[in-house]
């Protein structure tokens, strides 16, 4: 199992950012390739609830299962998404610095599924991480300018 870290600071307060980066609305502005969230099970944003996530990859739409398997409203995050070659479990949590900036901690956890993807994962991590970095880096730019 490989893993990345990313680390933001956000010049907005817990509960602006806690509820932006759940905000659907948001998502096709910091989230690279995505195409469109879909609910199939709970409740939107709360523990258990799963979703069809699809997001555009090399020119093509893929399927992305997203479940939150757990939440703590303004402090946590852990998600668990699984694509056909690959199980991503991330720890996502949320800390204010101040009363209006807001740290955000990323750990994600990779695990390929076949014996190609795992030769591969070093490619793969390597991938992930910019495209995670480049997320969060737009996530706070994004916020920043509202």
């Amino acid at each position: 199992m490989s893993s990345i870290q990313t680390i933001i600071t956000v010049k907005k307060p817990i509960r602006k950012t806690f509820d932006s980066f759940l905000d659907e609305n948001l998502m096709t502005q910091w989230v690279s390739g995505f195409q469109k969230i879909e609910l199939i099970r709970g409740e939107p944003k709360k523990q258990h609830s799963k979703y069809i996530l699809t997001l555009e990859f090399e020119g093509k739409p893929v399927a992305v299962t997203q479940e939150i398997v757990e939440v703590v409203d303004q402090q946590f995050l852990y998600i668990r998404m699984e694509h056909p070659d690959i199980i991503t479990y991330s720890e996502i949590t949320f800390n204010p610095t101040s009363i209006d900036t807001t740290k955000v901690h990323c750990l994600s956890k990779i695990m390929g599924k076949g014996f190609k993807i795992k030769m591969l994962m070093p490619v793969v991590k390597s991938i992930l991480d910019t495209r995670q970095q480049k997320d969060y880096q737009l996530f706070r730019s994004l916020l920043e300018e509202h």
